[in-house]
């Protein structure tokens, strides 16, 4: 998948860096906390901007109050959380864009406020093998 806004000329290349979008295509499980600016860099270096302007707003009274999880190339099954990892259970597809939010309040180890380390997210099959990780 290749978007327009990631050519050097837009936005003054803001998006073009060769060593990001390397890091971002070999993932399948992104995560970022809804604050304003997840809505110009995060949703443009995932590649899924036009994607999410279709979608209703995710706009939130209280900064990191909910945690947005995108996942490509898999059908979500089911979600787990405890402590500081959150375990996403899926099928593998060859396409496929799930956007998933949590609140923070309800996965206490999500609040920025009070985490004391990052949390890994994990994109499993049903069987358990790890596909693929994201630490926010």
């Amino acid at each position: 998948m290749y978007r327009t806004y990631w050519n050097h000329s837009y936005a003054g290349g803001r998006w073009s860096n060769p060593t990001l979008r390397v890091h971002y295509a070999l993932h399948q499980v992104f995560a970022s906390y809804i604050i304003g600016s997840i809505f110009c860099d995060f949703v443009h270096n995932v590649g899924i901007n036009d994607e999410i302007h279709k979608a209703p707003r995710f706009v939130e009274a209280k900064a990191f109050g909910k945690l947005m999880m995108v996942v490509l190339q898999a059908r979500v099954q089911q979600l787990y959380a405890k402590g500081n990892q959150i375990v996403i259970v899926v099928i593998p597809q060859r396409t496929g864009l799930h956007v998933l939010t949590i609140n923070t309040a309800d996965v206490p180890s999500t609040e920025p406020i009070t985490k004391a380390e990052p949390n890994l997210i994990q994109l499993v099959t049903e069987n358990g093998h790890e596909i693929d990780y994201w630490v926010v």
